[in-house]
């Protein structure tokens, strides 16, 4: 009789031949999760953001990348995503290139493609000359009137209202500055700043108000 090989007969799986994806990847092997959800696409990243509604701690995996991890407020509160962040409620996305860098202060500035418009954003380990996708939540958006004075938030962007809707209890607005934001605000406050379109307005947008996606 011949002898066969073991690596092809008997309890030794072929799939033992495949190299492992995550082997040399970013989980850690110590990772706790209550729900590992493999695959990044429309799905998935939906799964995800029901389960962390629901207040379970999720794992997203994509090609062996951690794409959102930890527990609900982490996963709704700083999206690594831009799918599971349009899900988490934010509305306004922008691609931008970093111009500099302040470790001491734990922030960073970028200036939004096609524009002269500048941001604060939190600190993250990304060059000077590198692009960044920033998402930033439409309520965390404050509308002035004049230019404010003396505030802690670093961002103060001047534009021009172009228009307003109200869904609901919220007004939509759209904001020029040289590129589009969209903010949302009460039907009250509308009223108190007397905007009307192509009224000029500020914007304030606290640093840490802005989250870096995946670009």
């Amino acid at each position: 009789m011949h002898e066969h090989d073991q690596s092809t007969f008997g309890t030794h799986s072929p799939w033992m031949n495949v190299p492992m994806p995550l082997g040399s990847h970013d989980l850690p092997s110590t990772s706790e999760t209550d729900v590992c959800i493999v695959g990044a696409g429309i799905a998935g990243l939906t799964t995800a953001y029901l389960l962390a509604s629901a207040g379970e701690r999720v794992v997203v995996l994509e090609n062996g990348r951690v794409l959102a991890k930890g527990t609900p407020q982490e996963v709704m509160d700083a999206p690594a995503h831009e799918t599971l962040a349009q899900l988490a409620g934010f509305e306004n996305f922008f691609t931008g290139v970093v111009t500099g860098r302040r470790p001491d202060l734990g922030v960073m500035q970028c200036r939004l493609n096609g524009t002269t418009t500048e941001l604060e954003i939190p600190l993250a380990d990304i060059e000077v000359g590198a692009p960044v996708r920033v998402a930033i939540r439409a309520g965390d958006i404050l509308l002035a009137n004049q230019e404010p004075r003396g505030l802690s938030a670093r961002n103060v962007l001047p534009g021009t209202l172009v228009f307003t809707v109200q869904e609901g209890p919220t007004v939509v607005a759209r904001i020029d500055a040289g590129i589009f934001f969209t903010v949302h605000l009460t039907p009250g406050a509308m009223e108190t700043l007397h905007l009307r379109p192509q009224c000029p307005v500020w914007l304030v947008v606290k640093t840490h108000s802005c989250r870096l996606v995946a670009l």
